[in-house]
């Protein structure tokens, strides 16, 4: 499942952030209520996180569990082992029964047999050596691709041409808009979790 545009990794993030939502909402409904609305919380929560799964984005999947489990914790902290024990159930049941999200999940631990895994940690290695040249203000928002070949041939990688944004939104900020741009960025990232913090306290 790629979405929109074949952008798979805009598609799960997206569809996973509308689905801990919904499932925000329906687990608070289960502990208060059963109501119809909350079956339908929970049955489209269900829907979009298959979406997730569908989209074979790895980091969504990390996502998706850590999002699931502080939601679980933090509205209802005695359900959050339920949750452990029903996503390690399905994580088996994805892995053993179907031969591309077993592969998905393989490629977790091993780079060598994984293509893919291995243009990461080339374009990580030519991503952080361009920042070590332009530590302050980078390269300019999203150039860095631009500066890939030239510093595969620099790091002695000449026969790389995989260009590509940084696949790591930490280092793809600091080589586009250095140590400044980069410290804004995760201070913007930070506020809005200090406000969704405040909000969820403050509320009953």
């Amino acid at each position: 499942a790629s979405g929109f545009f074949n952008l798979p990794l805009t598609f799960a993030y997206s569809i996973g952030m509308v689905s801990c939502a919904l499932m925000g909402v329906g687990i608070l409904r289960l502990t208060r209520e059963t109501s119809q609305k909350m079956y339908f919380s929970l049955v489209g929560s269900i829907i979009g996180m298959f979406g997730v799964v569908a989209s074979l984005t790895r980091g969504a999947w990390a996502a998706a569990c850590v999002s699931i489990l502080a939601l679980f914790f933090s509205i209802k902290k005695r359900l959050t082992a339920y949750a452990v024990v029903g996503m390690v159930v399905l994580a088996a049941v994805m892995y053993f029964s179907n031969s591309t999200l077993r592969s998905r999940f393989d490629s977790l631990t091993t780079i060598k047999q994984f293509e893919s895994n291995r243009l990461r940690t080339v374009i990580w290695k030519a991503n952080w050596a361009i920042f070590k040249d332009h530590p302050i203000l980078g390269v300019g928002l999203g150039e860095n691709r631009n500066y890939l070949l030239e510093y595969y041939k620099k790091l002695g990688m000449e026969g790389e041409t995989f260009v590509s944004h940084a696949h790591n939104n930490v280092l793809q900020m600091l080589t586009g808009t250095g140590v400044i741009g980069t410290f804004f960025y995760l201070s913007f990232c930070l506020c809005f979790l200090i406000l969704a913090l405040r909000l969820f306290y403050r509320l009953s």
